[in-house]
């Protein structure tokens, strides 16, 4: 085998390991402007996820979802209460009624 042969088959089989490679990992490289692209996306957010700033506004949208949702449960609760009150009360008007004959 020529130098030139085993260099071509080495080069060959390196590129064919790291495609296989990354491959496992998810990445795609049979586009890679997309590729760019995810890794461009992906500096991006840990650029935000470090800036502290962006860290309070994530903090304060979270407690924000976190009190609609318990408004949510408070409502309902106060729905059901209000129907069952509702239902008891006009049981005890026709008992009333229905007694009082």
């Amino acid at each position: 085998m020529l130098s030139h042969e085993a260099a071509e088959l080495a080069e060959r089989v390196a590129k064919k390991a790291v495609a296989e490679t990354f491959l496992m990992i998810g990445v795609d490289t049979s586009d890679p402007l997309s590729v760019q692209r995810d890794f461009a996306v992906m500096r991006e957010v840990g650029r935000l996820a470090l800036d502290p700033e962006f860290r309070k506004d994530i903090e304060h949208t979270r407690k924000w979802r976190l009190a609609l949702e318990a408004i949510q449960v408070r409502g309902i609760t106060a729905a059901i209460g209000i129907i069952i009150a509702g239902f008891v009360g006009a049981l005890w008007l026709g008992v009333k009624t229905a007694l009082g004959k």
